[in-house]
This record gives C-alpha cells, sequence and structure tokens, in this order.
C-alpha cells in the first residue's frame, strides 16, 4: 500500500463515530413529569451531544479535542505567566 492511502484511510477514520449511546431521564417539574433525551456520538477528531430537555428546545454541542486540548493547554501557560 502507498503511503498516502495510508494516511487518508487513517483521517477518514477519525471522522466515523466509534461510539454511541443514549441516555433518558425522567423529572418532575411543578407536578409535571418531563423526559429528557441525551444522544451522546464520539470520533477519534470530534465528539457531539443531543439533547432535548422535555418538551423543550433541542440543543447541539460540538467538541473538537484536537483544537481543544491545544487550546487549554496554551490557556493555562497564559494564567500560569500572568501570576
Amino acid at each position: 500500500m502507498n503511503a498516502d492511502v495510508i494516511f487518508w484511510g487513517l483521517i477518514v477514520a477519525g471522522f466515523i463515530p466509534w461510539w454511541v449511546s443514549r441516555g433518558v431521564t425522567e423529572t418532575r417539574v411543578r407536578g409535571q413529569r418531563r423526559t429528557n433525551v441525551e444522544w451522546r456520538f464520539q470520533a477519534i477528531f470530534w465528539r457531539l451531544t443531543v439533547c432535548r430537555p422535555g418538551r423543550g428546545r433541542l440543543s447541539w454541542r460540538l467538541s473538537v479535542p484536537l483544537i481543544r486540548r491545544p487550546a487549554d493547554a496554551i490557556w493555562a501557560a497564559v494564567r500560569k505567566l500572568m501570576r
């Protein structure tokens, strides 16, 4: 196999979700029962959480660890320098 084929194959594999979960919780608000549904999808390069609280609006949270981890390290270094 060519090195380019292996490289692009690994890049594509990083975007395929390898873990999916669904969580359902029930809460009582003012005597009414509400069902909260949360879906979580994880791949190597991204994470997505979709929440639907009761009959409320759908909320999406997308996280890109490839960007978040270096950003966290940079902010930690900046905070330490500011002390």
